[in-house]
């Protein structure tokens, strides 16, 4: 069994290879192309999006939003949508944005 960092490639690999087999993609990314899609990624979001801090509850969110100005709001990534992960699942809608004043 791998181990440490190698635990992570495997595991990617893995889920690549279930995709592959049930036809999702068409071929397995080499791990040269996984690792300039992290780098890009990581690139983009670090010079093109301004990232709220972590918050924790529907007080913090609503407080947080309140008080700052923006031109766009981005949910993405299936785990938000998990429940064990969104306690309150309309945040995910933006319904805290009724609170904000234009």
């Amino acid at each position: 069994m791998p181990k440490g960092s190698n635990i992570i490639a495997y595991k990617a690999y893995i889920k690549n290879l279930i995709k592959l087999l049930l036809g999702r993609i068409k071929a397995i990314p080499t791990s040269k192309k996984e690792l300039y899609i992290q780098r890009e990624l990581a690139d983009f979001r670090g010079n093109r999006l301004a990232m709220s801090p972590t918050i924790f509850s529907e007080a913090e969110l609503r407080e947080y939003y309140r008080s700052k100005s923006f031109d766009a709001f981005v949910v993405g990534r299936d785990q938000v949508w998990r429940p064990r992960y969104s306690p309150s699942i309309l945040n995910f809608y933006f319904d805290f944005l009724d609170d904000i004043q234009s």
